[in-house]
């Protein structure tokens, strides 16, 4: 009985697990500590550096390599460049009463609503890359990309935001779906705090 200890086996501190070092007491009593679940197969992608906003900013990608970097208004006013990691631009956005949006490769030149129109019931905004479609929808803390369709959504990537940095969230499905750079712009229209209809 003794030697049979299920909360010893499950890797609970007690005497027959002492040397375990398992995580800190919990902070909820006899229950287990809660480690926030991970999703496998995401990078993070951490808009920083304001310099005042989103609008202006360095993307760090993984091991805090600098991805990207947002500037607005310099040296032409009025647009938002978006530059890659060897500062090649790749996407702009020409602010104006209706916001335009052109990512080389990948969206011609259009209007911001165009590229990201509100849903009839205003809850979420759709997005049309090629044959895809997709669909942007705020969820608590979490404004979450998603396929479209009639089956099961799948999470593709998701926009999280705190005082100091916007944390874009892609997985590796995404990434192989040519999303990332379309994702960094729509990160800075959402993100923006300017009307994009």
């Amino acid at each position: 009985m003794y030697g049979n200890n299920p909360y010893g086996q499950a890797g609970w501190p007690n005497a027959a697990n002492r040397g375990m070092g398992g995580p800190p007491p919990s902070i909820f009593g006899a229950l287990p500590y809660y480690t926030p679940p991970t999703r496998a197969n995401t990078l993070i992608f951490q808009f920083t550096s304001f310099n005042p906003d989103v609008m202006n900013c360095t993307v760090l990608g993984p091991k805090a390599q600098p991805y990207y970097r947002i500037v607005t208004d310099a040296p032409t006013p009025g647009f938002t460049v978006f530059q890659n990691g060897t500062g090649k631009n790749f996407a702009f956005i020409e602010w104006r009463s209706h916001p335009q949006v052109e990512i080389r490769g990948a969206v011609h030149k259009q209007r911001a609503g165009d590229l990201l129109p509100l849903s009839a019931s205003r809850s979420l905004r759709r997005m049309q890359i090629g044959e895809r479609q997709y669909e942007w929808i705020p969820n608590e803390q979490y404004i979450s990309l998603c396929t479209a369709g009639s089956g099961a959504r799948e999470v593709l990537a998701r926009i999280s935001r705190s005082q100091t940095c916007v944390n874009l969230e892609m997985t590796s499905q995404a990434i192989s779906l040519g999303l990332l750079d379309i994702a960094v712009v729509v990160t800075v229209l959402l993100q923006s705090g300017r009307s994009i209809d």
